[in-house]
């Protein structure tokens, strides 16, 4: 590796004095490098002679530099088309990307590296499977790339005519079209992120793998294996929605982190299966349970039936007694298989305790901007919620977008995980407009268990537009039949009945419009009461009707000291504000919104003068009650009503615990 070193000194230093020295490096391949930089002292005799100091045993400065290459990233990971729901997050546990992202950060000149990229394990259908995956720009420089398709199987090669007289050996057999990738080249820019796609189709049982070489700028190569693993339809089959890669002889392996010793409760994490298959499923615990109260990982789930491509939500206990490293393996069994859990953990001290071990990456604006053009899509696709006690609610206000030109139908699919916690949106199901959006309220109860995990919410989508245009071609095609039945024509050449297309109106070949589906995930983390967390009462919280809205103005203030009843629904712009005043106040002094804030305070924050001129100006006259009682709600909610003594109640407190 070569590198130049300019160096500015003086000719000649007095006594007692001190020089600046400047240096440029110019790094020619990437890797960390250290420099030592030698110098020689010369002092003038006497004699008027030049000599030299020798030896120096005084180091001056050790230099660190660290070589880089333009790379790229894959940041964000998006379902199209999957038999199983699958967000972001679990689309990404799911195909090993952490694995691709390290060997795009560290492959080097004329050194390949190889990836393997997993395909969902799914039974043999004839539909696709189609993935994106959005790639952004690591550093603030545009990055070419290129793919090609790398033969490694063993079938023979066929002699393609490309031109005149110009041929090329291709393989065109029938692994080929098992993966599609588009497009094959492109130019990822920092402030224009690329879409590839990817599109699986579970053709052959078993195992098939097949290769393509990643081309970046420097003479770097990736060779990344594409593996699909397709199963029988009829035969029960459990997967792992964490791919275990690093040891294959786990059916899932989970890390509980490092929890406090001699907890009054304990930490519940949540292990993830899916089945893949069209069937039902049966899972059961078989051995290393122990049922003894001294245990210290529990699995608190003994059977369960997982329906045609549901989840399976395994939910272990861990509760530590000493500061050491606990590990245990629970056998399991579905259909004849007989598979093996490994959970593992730490003991720590108090208040050490890792709450989010299974949080998203933050992704930037512009990437998650990327592929919401005349789509339907939701507002978020990760939240956060704060630290919740057991027995409480959380509420949070997320949005449908429907980018389309075409009438949309949603309804929100149940998501509860036994005593653990219970997710209900508001509304369940709807209509939304072409070129609108819905607010929907998302209420997330914590039961009696306390745990930690992250789950997904789901979404079902039904084009009502292509569906009405498919019923009014049924329609017209079952007349259209019924009057050909009725005809006939007697002619030289025989007897025959008239077409059903032989004369307009014309019957299209239609497909039956099939509903797609939208995922979030959540990260949600309740708290035991035996903890010391202070709780409100459900019945307390609901009793009281926050005072809001959104539609009255400053002119309908009453006054500083008067005092309005607890069921009106009147609240000025001050008082808004001064709400979200007060939270964003806890937010950055509590350690409940930590996540969140580091999680949005990357974000662009409009100042106050924009926030207020948005508020008058836009967007309140747009809202309706309905939807301005939806966000109001959420606001108020999360400032427990009545702290900053808007209009509270004084016959009873919500505040007080049972």
């Amino acid at each position: 590796m070569m590198q130049e070193i300019k160096c500015l000194l003086p000719n000649s230093l007095k006594p007692s004095n001190h020089c600046q020295v400047q240096m440029s490096v110019m790094p020619s391949g990437a890797g960390s490098r250290q420099i030592d930089i030698k110098y020689t002292v010369l002092f003038r005799t006497e004699n008027d002679e030049i000599e030299e100091i020798q030896p120096i045993t005084k180091t001056i400065c050790t230099v660190w530099y660290d070589g880089i290459y333009p790379s790229i990233k894959i940041k964000r990971t998006i379902s199209v088309n999957c038999p199983v729901i699958l967000s972001n997050h679990c689309l990404w546990n799911l195909v090993n990307v952490d694995e691709l992202n390290r060997a795009l950060i560290d492959c080097r000149p004329n050194k390949p590296i190889s990836v393997n990229i997993y395909a969902p394990d799914l039974c043999i259908r004839t539909g696709s499977v189609v993935f994106i995956f959005v790639m952004g720009c690591i550093y603030s420089v545009p990055v070419a790339w290129s793919l090609k398709r790398e033969k490694i199987c063993d079938c023979e090669m066929t002699e393609v005519q490309v031109g005149i007289s110009l041929y090329e050996m291709k393989h065109t057999c029938s692994h080929r079209f098992l993966v599609e990738l588009t497009p094959l080249n492109g130019m990822v820019a920092p402030d224009n992120p690329e879409l590839l796609t990817l599109k699986f189709n579970y053709a052959y049982e078993g195992l098939n793998t097949l290769s393509y070489i990643m081309t970046l700028p420097n003479q770097r190569t990736i060779r990344i294996y594409l593996n699909i693993f397709a199963t029988l339809n009829t035969k029960g089959v459990l997967t792992a929605l964490r791919r275990c890669i690093y040891q294959p002889g786990y059916l899932a392996v989970l890390d509980c982190g490092k929890v406090p010793i001699n907890n009054l409760d304990p930490v519940i994490r949540i292990v993830w299966l899916y089945n893949p298959t069209d069937v039902f499923t049966t899972w059961r615990l078989l051995r290393g349970n122990t049922t003894s109260p001294d245990s210290i990982i529990r699995c608190l789930l003994y059977f369960a039936e997982v329906p045609p491509l549901g989840k399976l939500a395994i939910p272990f206990a861990f509760m530590p007694t000493e500061m050491i490293d606990y590990e245990m393996i629970f056998q399991c069994s579905f259909g004849y298989d007989t598979v093996k859990l490994l959970v593992k953990g730490q003991g720590g001290l108090p208040n050490c305790i890792e709450t989010r071990l299974d949080v998203p990456r933050y992704v930037e604006k512009n990437i998650r901007a990327a592929h919401r053009n005349g789509l339907v899509y939701l507002s978020m696709e990760h939240l956060s919620l704060p630290v919740m006690p057991t027995h409480s609610l959380s509420r949070e206000i997320i949005a449908i977008n429907n980018d389309t030109e075409h009438v949309i139908r949603f309804i929100w699919l149940p998501e509860r995980i036994a005593n653990i916690i219970n997710v209900v949106m508001t509304p369940c199901w709807g209509v939304v407009q072409p070129k609108t959006t819905e607010w929907i309220t998302m209420t997330v109860y914590s039961l009696q268990e306390p745990a930690t995990f992250t789950t997904t919410v789901a979404c079902e989508i039904l084009d009502l537009t292509e569906r009405k245009r498919y019923q009014r071609n049924e329609l017209l095609r079952r007349n259209k039949m019924e009057k050909c039945k009725q005809e006939f024509m007697i002619t030289e050449k025989g007897f025959f009945r008239p077409g059903i297309n032989d004369s307009p109106p014309y019957v299209l070949d239609l497909e039956k419009p099939k509903p797609f589906y939208l995922a979030m995930s959540i990260s949600i983390s309740s708290k035991g009461q035996r903890d010391g967390y202070p709780r409100m009462l459900l019945r307390q919280m609901w009793e009281q009707t926050p005072p809001y809205d959104l539609m009255s103005s400053d002119i309908n203030d009453y006054g500083g000291n008067y005092e309005r009843a607890s069921h009106s629904n009147n609240m000025t712009i001050g008082d808004v504000i001064r709400i979200i005043d007060g939270i964003l106040w806890d937010a950055l002094h509590s350690k409940m919104f930590k996540n969140q804030i580091e999680f949005y305070a990357k974000e662009e924050i409009p100042t106050y003068s924009q926030l207020v001129e948005v508020i008058e100006n836009e967007t309140k006259p747009q809202l309706s009650r309905r939807v301005t009682s939806g966000i109001c709600d959420a606001i108020v909610n999360k400032a427990v009503f009545h702290i900053y003594g808007l209009n509270p109640k004084h016959e009873t407190s919500i505040l007080d615990a049972e």
